[in-house]
């Protein structure tokens, strides 16, 4: 049976299979993603998305367990294992998962979750929050962006260069159809699905869990989950991303800013 896997996890980083490192993509033009961050403890574990100077969106599953004191974001960043020009390390002060996570529920239900910083951020041409998604479109047919420092194969270690690669929206029925043959992956109104019959190894792989799902400027998804072995040849199954629509009340009640 194949193995649904989320895309990071903070206990566990060495070992965890996020979705999202970007299978297929290319090296993104410095500065192309200001609202791209990164979280990291040691070293990169997930992404995450810069939606106001002082609060990234990412996903609940990356900071499940986390404290304030256990990791930091790094925004302007576009070399992990170099200093950029616009990039700064910043301190946590609050973690605010979805009160309704549940990461055993083979949906990965409510998978988001909202970080503080210690300070604002200082706005440049490499640091600009990103504007969600909102009403009720689908986005499905669409070619949209995803990007991240995740794994660019499921053998590899994580990219030195932010990544990036355009990608098909599905309709959640084509999603689920294709889930249809592993257990207990259920796709739901509060996912968005990513795949390309024309390159279906093009996939977020491990790293990039939390990362940015962006469709016409704004912030459409929260890499999530997929399956094990990402973008391995032959797969069939899309990568899933939390839906912002569905969650941007939920952000906005948390973060009186927006």
């Amino acid at each position: 049976m194949r193995v649904l896997i989320v895309l990071a996890s903070f206990l566990s980083l060495s070992s965890a299979y996020s979705l999202e490192r970007i299978i297929g993509g290319t090296t993104a033009v410095e500065n192309a993603h200001p609202h791209q961050v990164s979280l990291k403890s040691t070293s990169h574990f997930c992404g995450g998305s810069l939606i106001d100077p002082q609060w990234v969106l990412t996903a609940a599953h990356c900071v499940d367990g986390a404290t304030t004191s256990s990791f930091r974001v790094v925004v302007g960043e576009h070399l992990r294992n170099s200093k950029d020009k616009y990039d700064e390390e910043i301190a946590v002060s609050q973690i605010i998962m979805h009160e309704r996570y549940n990461d055993g529920s083979g949906t990965f239900a409510n998978d988001v979750a909202v970080v503080k910083l210690a300070k604002p951020v200082t706005l440049s041409p490499g640091v600009q929050p990103i504007t969600l998604a909102s009403g009720t479109r689908d986005f499905a047919g669409m070619r949209c962006i995803i990007s991240g420092w995740g794994r660019t194969s499921s053998s590899q270690t994580l990219p030195n260069a932010l990544q990036e690669v355009e990608i098909n929206v599905l309709s959640n029925t084509n999603c689920q159809s294709r889930w249809n043959s592993v257990s207990g992956a259920k796709i739901t109104n509060a996912h968005v699905c990513l795949f390309d019959d024309a390159a279906p190894s093009t996939a977020s792989c491990n790293g990039d869990s939390g990362g940015p799902l962006v469709c016409d400027g704004v912030l459409v998804g929260v890499t999530s989950w997929g399956i094990s072995g990402c973008g391995t040849s032959g797969t069939k199954y899309p990568s899933v991303y939390a839906r912002v629509t569905t969650f941007e009340s939920w952000i906005k009640s948390k973060i009186t800013t927006l």
